[in-house]
């Protein structure tokens, strides 16, 4: 589901998931160990603060009469107790314990039991005969509930034979303050604070004068028995288990104080989770993954300190579970949005680049390709002048070889028929570990051509791969130095590449299995695949760079805002001659340097380079440290033709300033020639024309008939016109080149 596209309908389901859960008690008993866990973190109320006193009394004084329990009445109202609630009926008293007992604001605990008719109905426990005809105050002994093994609630009332009546706690804290207690629903009893547990005497204490005003006064003392073998101990939010005894004191307590603790209304609940799920689906598209899930943390602490202080400080309860899911919900599923998300990019990157691939991918590899055996024929075919050659590989876990390719012959071309390189001639050739001729040439079928025939094994780590079997000329071999090293060079170049593509198809096979695909959780496929595609990129990335860095042409590419962005050696090399720091120079700077015209006149030819976006050629002047003669190319890199780039400012469609310095030294040298050859073609031209000028003179002084007079005039005329010619060559050939700086050298080096 879209977080952002349904964030109502995502905050929604939380919510109410959440709230369910919670109203069909799915987490009470987390919510009852927090709640325990808060009591325990409570800071200690002073004992005086009790309303309660305590009083135990043995098993052993279960059927004592008025000497103990007529005894410690008189007692207690001695040291004016406000009220004496009695746990039980004492049924070996006498009447008189019960009559005064009626002026002494007892107050009695009965039980209930089966009816005595066999049906299912309860009744009351009977006062005993001693106490017939008096009414007494009493209240029914309800045992609190157990919740999955924790007691939190005490109940103020149950229905007996179809009556509704109190608990003897309510009835005692009613009779305590005046007015009956306003609730009919089992209170949270309030442990906050008595750790240390409520006021507490041994009957025998109180029967021999252990109790003083001080203790009593003005308390309700509820007398009971501890340690009742039917009655087992109570776990509760105390860090110890106590008696019911102890208990039903804590129930009264409460009550009497009127500081049950209150728990917070489902509604409440319910719109208190929707504001922290949608608060949070709200703020997660503000914050980054980080933050927010730090405001979690933050959130949730938060949550938990504020119930803490509710019920400390407000005796309320807030179940902190289910907000707690429901904000844990709701980053699980933040946090699973943005992972899909940016699954998503890569996803869509991986196509991108994959669309990217098929138009500037590089050759397949030789690893992978199925044609490897044709990318070593050309390898060969390229480096080595064979009249034909032939190729042989291992059949994997056999000792035969079989023929595979072959350059200008066919591969049956072999007489040889046995192909087990156990058997010479391979075994021959394994043993020399290099190429061995052989002789007789009958190995391979006899081709019309003059040829010697060599025989070259293929192995890497002390494996045969294959062989390699070639025909070449005589002459052709030495034409080759070093003949038989270099041929064994290429053989073991060829065999390590043959092991290598064997060890990367196994690596391959493993990553392809079953097991590797199905089975190994730490393999992210789609990272797998932009891992290749990028190694891909990476691949011809760093062969553009490194053919740019080794291009003869030195060149430098600057921004439209002077800055450097790539620049190649041959350029640094340059320019560290002639002691220019580059990357402190702009374009313009290094212009002017190079060409030695005005920055007037180069601001010009940029504004035509950037503006126009035109190429212009410049001469250059010698500058310091040159070894070399050079023009400069400066023309446009438009942004339209890098489509890589179209997220950088390109100010007039222009990615950058590309300068091209072009080495035109042969040509300077062959222009200076041309001058010599002319200044002496000029000189020695010179030299014979201007004897032939002096001969046609004299002639014409000569005494000549008018016919051969005037073929001589013409004859010195043109002598004369050549003469000139020859004597300003140099002068005339220098008018007709271009003025310098403007398209200033004849050659441009890059057409």
């Amino acid at each position: 589901m879209q977080i952002r596209k349904n964030a109502l309908v995502v905050g929604a389901v939380i919510t109410l998931a959440s709230w369910l859960l919670m109203v069909l008690g799915a987490f009470q008993i987390p919510d009852g160990i927090v709640y325990n866990l808060f009591v325990r973190l409570s800071p200690p109320s002073a004992t005086s603060a009790s309303n309660v006193l305590i009083v135990k009394a043995g098993l052993e004084r279960l059927d004592a009469g008025d000497d103990v329990w007529l005894t410690l009445l008189r007692e207690l109202q001695r040291q004016q107790a406000r009220q004496v609630v009695f746990t039980f009926l004492p049924a070996g008293v006498s009447q008189q314990f019960y009559q005064e007992s009626l002026s002494s604001a007892v107050i009695f605990g009965r039980h209930t039991r089966a009816g005595t008719s066999g049906n299912d109905l309860l009744s009351l426990e009977p006062f005993p005969a001693s106490a017939d005809h008096l009414t007494h105050p009493f209240g029914l002994l309800i045992d609190p509930p157990d919740l999955f093994g924790m007691h939190h609630y005490h109940p103020t009332n149950a229905m007996v034979a179809g009556l509704n009546y109190p608990s003897l706690e309510a009835v005692a804290a009613g009779l305590f303050s005046g007015s009956p207690v306003g609730t009919v629903s089992p209170i949270m009893v309030n442990f906050l604070g008595r750790a240390g547990g409520l006021p507490e005497v041994t009957l025998e204490r109180a029967l021999g004068g252990g109790l003083n005003p001080e203790l009593v006064r003005g308390k309700s003392v509820i007398v009971g028995f501890s340690d009742s073998a039917h009655e087992p101990r109570l776990s509760t939010p105390l860090n110890r288990d106590i008696s019911l005894l102890d208990y039903r004191a804590y129930a009264l307590d409460t009550l009497i104080a009127g500081k049950p603790i209150t728990e917070i209304p489902l509604i409440v609940q319910l719109l208190f989770v929707a504001l922290m799920v949608f608060s949070g689906l709200a703020l997660q598209r503000l914050l980054e993954m980080r933050s927010l899930t730090w405001l979690t943390l933050a959130a949730a602490t938060a949550y938990l300190a504020g119930c803490w202080l509710l019920l400390l400080l407000g005796h309320a309860w807030f179940p902190v579970t289910a907000p707690l899911i429901a904000i844990s919900l709701s980053y699980l599923l933040i946090f699973r949005q943005r992972v899909m998300l940016a699954e998503e990019a890569v996803d869509n990157m991986l196509l991108s680049l994959s669309a990217k691939l098929k138009h500037s991918v590089l050759p397949e590899s030789f690893y992978s390709s199925q044609e490897y055996w044709a990318q070593v024929i050309t390898l060969v075919n390229q480096t080595l002048n064979l009249t034909r050659a032939i190729f042989l590989e291992k059949v994997p876990g056999d000792h035969r070889i079989r023929e595979v390719k072959a350059l200008h012959c066919s591969i049956t071309d072999i007489s040889e028929l046995r192909r087990d390189y156990n058997r010479p001639p391979y075994s021959t050739a394994i043993a020399s570990g290099g190429p061995i001729r052989i002789e007789g040439s009958d190995y391979l079928i006899k081709s019309d051509a003059q040829e010697e025939q060599y025989l070259v094994p293929l192995i890497f780590g002390g494996q045969p791969l294959g062989f390699w079997v070639f025909g070449i000329e005589p002459e052709a071999v030495s034409k080759i130095p070093h003949f038989r090293g270099t041929i064994r060079d290429f053989g073991k170049q060829i065999s390590e590449l043959l092991f290598r593509r064997q060890e990367w198809q196994l690596q391959q096979l493993r990553k392809n299995s079953f097991v590797s695909n199905y089975l190994d959780l730490s393999r992210d496929i789609p990272h797998e695949d932009m891992r290749k595609s990028l190694d891909l990129f990476e691949r011809r990335f760093t062969t553009l760079e490194t053919v740019f860095a080794e291009l003869g042409t030195a060149t430098i590419l600057y921004d439209l805002f002077g800055r450097v962005l790539l620049v190649n050696r041959r350029m640094v090399d340059i320019t560290r001659e002639a002691g220019l720091l580059l990357y402190q120079m702009t374009a313009l700077d290094l212009a002017i340097t190079l060409s030695g015209l005005s920055r007037e006149e180069i601001r010009r030819h940029l504004h035509t380079v950037l503006v126009e976006q035109a190429e212009i050629t410049l001469s250059t002047s010698r500058f310091q440290g040159s070894r070399g003669n050079y023009i400069l190319h400066i023309r446009p890199l438009v942004a339209s033709e890098q489509k890589i780039f179209t997220a950088e400012a390109c100010p007039f469609s222009t990615y950058g300033i590309l300068l091209e310095l072009i080495d035109v030294s042969g040509a300077a040298g062959h222009e200076r020639s041309k001058d010599k050859f002319i200044g002496k073609l000029s000189l020695r031209m010179s030299e014979m024309l201007i004897p032939m000028a002096a001969a046609m003179q004299q002639l014409q002084e000569d005494q000549l008939n008018p016919a051969a007079r005037q073929t001589v005039v013409e004859l010195q005329e043109k002598i004369t016109g050549a003469l000139s010619y020859v004597q300003h060559i140099s002068r005339n050939s220098e008018e007709e080149l271009p003025i310098s700086g403007q398209e200033a050298y004849p050659v441009d080096g890059l057409h």
